[in-house]
């Protein structure tokens, strides 16, 4: 019996639905107390379908026979992975939401950050951050949400300079593109004589 893959649309939902599934997965491993063995197995699951496209592919396609899917979660991923996790990929698969499947571990991961007092930032410049800089970046953000702080760092050549920064779901816009836009919002408005 073949299976519909469910195809991500992108945006809000996809991220409110993500957020649902690595929240009850959360739970469920904290209950178990397997939450660290299963934010590992995530991570190595992603960076397998990261290289591995072919696998990722027979993942996700709508052709394999979904029996063949959950035989080689079960025979192939599971001896390397706990229980818990090898049974949420088959719950993913059944459910049509495998094509979910790095929002949900990444939406997991912030889940056990959270949960230790830990918050993400995602940094984003327009060349690699200096590691002096990126200490000195890390400490601002410290002090100021009182959390202890991942960077995640992202070069991006449209910041043009400067740096832009997402913490938790509060933009923080400190690029040179941002302060040309708001000069030019003043230009627009202001009134010559």
């Amino acid at each position: 019996m073949a299976r519909t893959a469910a195809r991500s649309s992108g945006g809000h939902l996809d991220r409110v639905l993500s957020r649902r599934y690595a929240r009850a997965l959360f739970g469920f491993a904290t209950r178990r107390q397997v939450v660290d063995q299963v934010a590992d197995d995530l991570r190595s699951v992603a960076r397998l379908l990261e290289v591995e496209h072919r696998l990722k592919a027979f993942l996700l396609s709508p052709s394999v026979a979904a029996e063949s899917v959950i035989e080689l979660i079960r025979n192939v991923l599971g001896p390397h992975i706990a229980p818990v996790t090898s049974n949420f990929l088959q719950l993913l698969h059944r459910k049509g939401r495998f094509d979910h499947f790095e929002e949900i571990a990444d939406c997991f991961i912030e889940e056990v950050e959270v949960s230790r007092g830990i918050l993400k930032a995602v940094v984003t410049t327009a060349t690699p951050i200096e590691p002096s800089f990126e200490v000195k970046l890390r400490a601002a953000l410290e002090r100021v949400t009182g959390k202890s702080i991942r960077l995640e760092g992202k070069v991006d050549s449209r910041v043009l300079g400067g740096v832009v920064v997402v913490l938790g779901d509060q933009l923080i816009d400190g690029s040179v593109r941002r302060e040309i836009e708001r000069l030019r919002e003043k230009l627009s408005t202001a009134t010559v004589i």
